[in-house]
């Protein structure tokens, strides 16, 4: 009986040794479940990033493409066209340089020409004076020989007078 009561004590061990890995081997069961779920869920992960990388890559190929075309036509229409334009700015400084020598140039002539325009309208100005004063001199002179004239009359009238006067005066006396 002790034999049998062992051998049953034993059966009890192992059935619930047997239940407990049962149940431990349902909770890894369950585990191994959930890991393999998840384990699939990162693999359709990977594969959808493992896609999406492909389309970014593809994207960055062709963007990179579209830049080095775009870049090449830039360097072909704009890049003269920006040299023609430099160098036309050039041309204009230049021109504008020589420009506004010339303004300064025509600016002291101006000076120069408005000063001389002030020293003749003085001088024009002492000429008229000079004028009139020589007009008053004409008038004057001109106006001298008829004064002279009467003069010469009166000192001829007056020389007859008096030699009328000495006549008489000298029959008188004779």
């Amino acid at each position: 009986q002790n034999d049998v009561l062992g051998e049953k004590i034993k059966l009890e061990r192992a059935v619930e040794k047997l239940e407990v890995e049962t149940k431990e081997l349902e909770t890894l069961e369950t585990e191994r479940e959930r890991v393999q779920k998840e384990l699939d869920d990162c693999e359709q992960k990977d594969t959808v990033n493992k896609y999406e990388l492909t389309e970014l890559e593809r994207t960055h190929s062709e963007l990179v493409a579209n830049r080095d075309e775009l870049k090449r036509e830039n360097d072909s229409l704009v890049l003269p066209e920006l040299k023609r334009l430099e160098e036309e700015l050039e041309g204009l400084k230049e021109e504008y340089a020589r420009q506004d020598a010339a303004y300064d140039k025509e600016t002291q002539q101006k000076q120069t020409l408005l000063a001389r325009h002030e020293s003749l309208e003085t001088d024009i100005e002492a000429a008229k004076k000079e004028l009139s004063d020589a007009k008053d001199q004409l008038i004057k002179a001109q106006l001298e020989p008829e004064r002279i004239r009467k003069q010469a009359e009166s000192v001829s009238k007056a020389a007859e007078n008096l030699t009328t006067e000495i006549s008489k005066f000298q029959e008188k006396i004779s």
